[in-house]
């Protein structure tokens, strides 16, 4: 064995290990103490870049799940309002009817269904013109056209809500002339003009009861799955597992020890030369 004062090699590997040491024992604690495998760019260049687009994906998912949320919302508004305007809608066809039988209806009781009758035109008109959600008219015209929910978390990824304009298919089939059942002319009349507005109705409930549990609800159902698979890989890049990083922890702790006590000892070895003078 050589003996050399200027160079401590032995010192130098020493220092060298100690610095790996405290190096990964300080990675151990940050991990351990953040929770998280990659708190840097350092720490996993490609699992960061995964993380963060799955991250991102997540972000987009939830949002899509608030949106399908109260697109459901939405449509159960509508459908409440149009299951009102049923109940309306039979009992003026029944009024209809009553005074279209001359043979048991007298002018008075046709003058009190014709008041009934016009009674509920009116809540008819008042329900399409107020049941809104967001300030958007559901009933009145503002998604004839049909309006986006996006219901992904990518760009492409929405439906088109469509509900007819009721409003207006009020005025069309009940116009002033068959708005009335004080004759049997215009009971006739205002009868037909129920029965086709009953129809559309039933037929728009139907639409919507459709793409509420077939399109929303089975779309909501998709996200609530891949959200729950997408949080498990995620958690698995990013998340630190305690059991094998509290046992990293401890084996780095006896590591810097042990390369300190070393490196204090390599120090003393040039002292040796002082024996050789001596």
């Amino acid at each position: 064995m050589s003996l050399r004062i200027n160079t401590n090699v032995d010192a130098l590997n020493g220092w060298r290990q100690m610095v790996k040491n405290q190096g990964m024992l300080s990675q151990s604690l940050q991990r351990l103490s953040s929770g998280l495998k990659i708190n840097s760019a350092a720490d996993g260049p490609a699992a960061l870049i995964i993380s963060q687009n799955l991250t991102a994906q997540l972000a987009g998912i939830s949002q899509a799940m608030d949106n399908t949320n109260q697109a459901i919302s939405m449509v159960q508004t509508a459908e409440g309002a149009m299951d009102e305007m049923n109940n309306l809608l039979v009992k003026a066809k029944q009024l209809a009817l009553s005074s279209m039988s001359s043979a048991t209806a007298d002018k008075a009781q046709a003058g009190a269904n014709n008041t009934e009758f016009q009674n509920i035109m009116s809540s008819l008109n008042r329900i399409t013109v107020q049941t809104q959600y967001a300030q958007n008219g559901l009933l009145s015209g503002a998604f004839s056209a049909g309006k986006t929910v996006m219901v992904g978390a990518f760009g492409k990824q929405s439906v088109k809500v469509s509900i007819v304009n009721l409003k207006s298919k009020i005025t069309g089939y009940l116009s002033a002339n068959a708005n009335k059942i004080s004759t049997w002319s215009k009971a006739a009349s205002a009868l037909k003009g129920v029965s086709k507005l009953f129809s559309v109705v039933n037929t728009q409930r139907g639409k919507l009861g459709a793409l509420q549990t077939n399109t929303l609800q089975s779309n909501l159902n998709s996200l609530q799955s891949a959200y729950q698979n997408l949080s498990a890989a995620k958690s698995t890049i990013t998340d630190v597992d305690f059991a094998q990083e509290s046992a990293n922890y401890t084996k780095y702790q006896i590591l810097m020890q042990s390369s300190t006590a070393m490196l204090a000892q390599a120090n003393q070895l040039p002292q040796g030369v002082l024996k050789l003078l001596g």
